[in-house]
């Protein structure tokens, strides 16, 4: 059931997000064209800045997106259908994650992608000949810069931060259409989940700036410090290894708030389940 529900969940959402992932793409391979065969480097710098903007809004609204579909599958237009379907609180709930895990990666790795080529291909214009970076050049740099993450002793750590971060992303959206659509909040409309999630994450927010005060927890000025304490002759693999050593302490340290953010991803699991399971009338 779950797996019915998932599928039906995206093959709803996947026109408009398809639409706006589309404009994201357009314009940047207008960007890209209209740097090969344009000389003035002003309209490439205007183009450029302006890709960035759209790349920006095109993501943002994909956000926006994913609940006012989840809005319409469970509490408006749609919800009919959705009421009819023998379905746990459950079943929904896990259903609704994966729906929002789904199109939270999709978002990351077009994002990810599209700002890779965007600024390659600005510093082939931009560099002068001599050092302009191949591909091969730039994929290497890229590699150098993440092998802390990835390949470290604070890999473990990162990963679960990641993954962490994105259950309790989810949980909250989930939990923000539920409430958003329940009490007064109805009166709103689908404006009622968005109002319900900016309460949720500035309360969430303010809970775990709360908690990391109270223990001390560090905040990042000590990964500055280090970096800024190299000597400038420092070479490419000493650097590396201050911010492998550096990062593997900052993460280490921030595993007190990785542990609260799974305790309020189960709190808002566990609210979202009760409530779906009374199947909230908002009409």
């Amino acid at each position: 059931m779950i797996g019915k529900l998932y599928k039906q969940m995206c093959k709803e959402t996947l026109k408009p997000i398809g639409i706006a992932l589309g404009l994201a793409w357009a314009f940047l391979a207008l960007f890209l064209v209209s740097s090969f065969f344009s000389s003035q480097g002003e309209w490439i710098s205007v183009t450029f800045i302006i890709q960035f903007f759209v790349l920006f809004a095109a993501h943002l609204a994909i956000y926006f997106i994913t609940i006012v579909q989840d809005y319409k599958n469970m509490e408006g237009a749609r919800s009919y259908f959705y009421r009819s379907i023998p379905a746990s609180g459950r079943e929904f709930t896990a259903a609704r994650t994966l729906y929002y895990l789904t199109f939270s990666l999709l978002t990351m790795v077009s994002a990810g992608l599209q700002l890779l080529l965007s600024v390659f291909r600005s510093l082939q214009l931009f560099t002068a000949e001599p050092v302009r970076p191949s591909m091969d050049e730039m994929l290497d740099f890229i590699g150098q810069m993440v092998k802390p993450i990835f390949f470290s002793s604070a890999t473990p750590i990162f990963i679960l931060s990641l993954i962490t971060g994105l259950l309790l992303s989810a949980a909250v959206l989930s939990f923000s259409v539920t409430v958003g659509s329940a009490w007064f909040f109805r009166k709103l409309g689908a404006g009622g989940p968005v109002v319900v999630l900016i309460i949720t994450q500035f309360a969430q927010s303010l809970a775990s700036f709360a908690f990391g005060f109270i223990l001390h927890i560090p905040t990042g000025d000590s990964f500055e410090a280090a970096l800024d304490g190299l000597p400038v002759t420092a070479t490419i693999e000493e650097a590396l290894q201050v911010i492998n050593d550096e990062l593997y302490q900052m993460l280490s340290s921030q595993i007190p708030l990785i542990l609260l953010s799974l305790a309020f991803t189960f709190l808002f699991w566990a609210l979202t389940v009760y409530t779906t399971d009374r199947k909230i009338d908002i009409r």
